[in-house]
């Protein structure tokens, strides 16, 4: 029967149940009360003749109230499943102020929590996953509030994380403030002041390796607090709030060993705009085996506007262990 609403996609077999309640109470709003979870079970997914999940199943347990001054709408014990695996599960809150207006936003809030093995096992996916690979076990959490109001999306906050099991979060994203999503093709309007923080705790580098062709990355970012500022219009910062620490980077590039086994810790700061790059990487030490190849402070401006003012060039002060330097594979070939 739904099949008729959907555009392109068709169900095939499964069962939808549910039971509600209408009541009203003293405050004369209007609700809508389930008196059982809403179960759709072992539903086979098709576009056309590919299967994009061939058990699905959906329980929630929804709950409206509709008042003088809003409609509410309340999602608990969502679950999201495709045969034995959960795909997506959390709760939902959305409010709706009444009457309609194009002054006051519908809000959005969740607090959802993913399995990105049982994602990758659906079918569209699961045959991108050798281009794609990603490391097992990876759970993904968000929580937070969207503000819809016509075209424009407020994320009014984010809280959000990537863990590995019996691993605290490897990545977390936390919303400083306020901002709104550019609509395409329009430029960023970002606001002024702190805008999120970023920690990334135990980061396996060669996951980066399958988004970055010819290169083959090995080691870790073992620390990593970054505070995303915007400190003018149409600049954006990023700098560290503690030291960032990556341990026993090795890379290879288009199958040539390029360094082995160093040990970097820095305070780093990139400032960006449309004209130009600035980097500062201030109590740098690269290190390897136990021994310092680098250690000092390093800035510099890479310009990115054609004919711009800015001039590429750096400055600082570093000590060099040039015999040490030379044991790395791309000095030793130089």
């Amino acid at each position: 029967w739904i099949n008729g609403l959907l555009d392109g996609q068709q169900l095939e077999g499964g069962t939808l149940s549910a039971g509600f309640e209408m009541a009203s109470d003293d405050k004369s709003r209007l609700q809508l009360l389930p008196l059982q979870k809403l179960l759709l079970g072992d539903v086979a997914v098709k576009a056309g003749d590919d299967v994009l999940a061939p058990r699905l199943r959906l329980s929630l347990l929804p709950r409206i109230t509709r008042a003088a001054d809003h409609l509410r709408v309340r999602i608990d014990e969502l679950s999201l499943g495709d045969g034995e695996h959960q795909l997506l599960g959390g709760k939902l809150r959305i409010t709706q102020p009444l009457p309609v207006s194009a002054d006051v936003p519908l809000r959005l809030s969740y607090d959802l929590e993913s399995d990105v093995d049982a994602l990758m096992a659906l079918p569209p996916l699961a045959v991108r996953r050798e281009a794609y690979p990603l490391p097992a076990a990876i759970n993904v959490h968000a929580k937070g509030d969207v503000e819809v109001l016509g075209s424009q999306i407020t994320i009014a906050a984010l809280d959000a994380s990537i863990a590995q099991a019996a691993r605290a979060a490897v990545v977390r994203v936390l919303s400083r403030q306020a901002f709104v999503l550019p609509a395409a093709g329009e430029a960023f309007k970002n606001p002024r002041g702190e805008l999120a923080s970023l920690s990334l705790r135990g980061f396996d580098l060669a996951w980066l390796s399958a988004l970055i062709e010819g290169v083959d990355l090995q080691g870790s970012i073992a620390s990593a607090d970054l505070l995303l500022t915007a400190p003018d219009a149409g600049r954006l910062a990023i700098a560290g709030t503690a030291p960032l620490r990556i341990d026993g980077l090795s890379a290879r590039m288009d199958e040539q060993q390029m360094v082995t086994n160093l040990n970097i810790v820095t305070s780093p700061g990139i400032d960006y705009s449309a004209q130009r790059l600035r980097f500062d990487l201030r109590q740098l030490s690269i290190a390897s085996a136990g021994h310092s190849l680098v250690r000092g402070n390093l800035a510099g401006t890479v310009p990115l506007a054609t004919g711009g003012k800015e001039a590429l060039g750096a400055d600082g002060r570093l000590e060099l262990d040039l015999r040490a330097l030379a044991a790395q594979p791309a000095v030793r070939r130089a």
